[in-house]
């Protein structure tokens, strides 16, 4: 496949970028301006706007892609709502270039799931530390559950770059009690990989967690 990567030199970007390297995907990775993917390799292409949240420079970089992977993330407590108007730059742009398949990394506890959380992260965590941060993921999913593409939210726990097993558990309910609440972002690359070529989960929001 032809990919575009968004957010694509953050931890878990690099790990997609290299996951899809290895699978003989033809990788674009967009990059915010100062952050710019330092990596070579000739099926990759290294993409930068002036403005990331404008949807006519992300619809330029989408032209001609099978698909986007979107895995823009911030600081727990940037107010800057970097996940929500990348999702609406997302959402107005691709359509404009005829791209219409979507994989969002998202996370465990946003919206309805926040109340699945452990409760020391519920009741102290959230509150006290990531919520302006669950108040972007909960906006991003709202809006590209709203939109018309075919767009998947992907939902892992604690993210962890030390344990990667080469395997995750798709679709896991969350009061699962053999739920593993930590996934390794080589493992989670594997999985964003996989379901943006999995039909069965076109507008579905899905939960992974290591296996």
């Amino acid at each position: 496949m032809n990919v575009l990567i968004i957010g694509a030199n953050g931890r878990t970007g690099r790990a997609l970028v290299e996951c899809a390297l290895k699978r003989g995907h033809r990788v674009t990775a967009f990059c915010r301006p100062g952050r710019i993917l330092e990596r070579t390799h000739p099926q990759l292409t290294v993409h930068t706007a002036e403005d990331p949240f404008d949807a006519l420079a992300l619809a330029e970089a989408a032209r001609a892609h099978d698909a986007v992977i979107c895995v823009v993330g911030a600081p727990p407590r940037n107010p800057d709502r970097v996940r929500a108007r990348t999702a609406e730059a997302l959402v107005r742009g691709l359509p404009e270039v005829g791209v219409d398949r979507l994989v969002v990394l998202s996370t465990l506890g946003a919206r309805e799931t926040r109340s699945q959380l452990p409760r020391f992260i519920r009741w102290f965590v959230v509150p006290f530390i990531l919520a302006t941060a669950f108040r972007d993921h909960d906006e991003q999913e709202a809006i590209i559950q709203g939109s018309a593409l075919n767009w998947t939210l992907v939902r892992p726990p604690n993210l962890t770059v030390d344990s990667a097993a080469e395997s995750y558990r798709l679709n896991v309910d969350p009061s699962d009690p053999t739920m593993k609440w930590k996934l390794d972002r080589a493992d989670l690359a594997q999985c964003l990989l996989d379901v943006v070529e999995d039909t069965s989960t076109f507008r579905r929001i899905v939960t992974v967690s290591a296996e």
